[in-house]
């Protein structure tokens, strides 16, 4: 039988990979012991859990804040682990980042490559492409990110029934982010 995790909304998907890293105290839930699973995550709320489960925390030395983004109040609850993406190059240089804003399958498996240092060709040569999705072809964006996320073992199909589906564009969830971080 599968392990329940704390949260009251769990469920079994995601129940294992919610237990291991909220006992590892990278993730939390909501004040009613719901983690809400199925709800988008914020690119915010991955970069904290991304940087967590490879043990960075704030302290005084991570409040000096010298990121480029505009849009990140420097008492955000999320500001530090924005400045500590920015600083170990997980995170573009750009001026805006929208740390609300919710982010794809394709733009969390980047962070994580990132965070990884796994260096990412910008294009893929047709002959390299060795991946079958059918909504992933070789010339797209983000095809270096599924090809060696996949090649790493970091990311795969949505799900067992659409294997031929990796759904690059599609919104990250709670859930699902979990199953990246594991």
């Amino acid at each position: 039988s599968i392990a329940q995790a704390d949260f009251s909304d769990s469920g079994d998907t995601y129940s294992s990979t919610i237990e291991y890293l909220q006992q590892k105290g990278v993730i939390q839930g909501y004040g009613n012991d719901d983690f809400r699973p199925e709800q988008d995550i914020t690119r915010a709320e991955f970069i904290k859990i991304l940087l967590t489960n490879y043990g960075f925390e704030p302290n005084d030395e991570t409040a000096s804040i010298k990121h480029p983004y505009q849009d990140v109040d420097e008492n955000a609850w999320y500001a530090p682990y924005i400045q500590k993406a920015w600083e170990t190059g997980i995170l573009e240089n750009k001026t805006l980042i929208n740390p609300s804003e919710t982010i794809t399958r394709a733009e969390g498996a980047k962070l994580m490559l990132n965070l990884l240092g796994v260096p990412l060709p910008r294009v893929i040569d047709k002959d390299s492409w060795t991946l079958e999705y059918r909504d992933v072809s070789y010339d797209a964006w983000f095809a270096p990110v599924v090809l060696y996320g996949e090649l790493y073992g970091l990311v795969g199909p949505l799900n067992a029934t659409e294997e031929d589906y990796f759904r690059p564009l599609k919104r990250l969830s709670r859930g699902e982010s979990t199953l990246f971080m594991y």
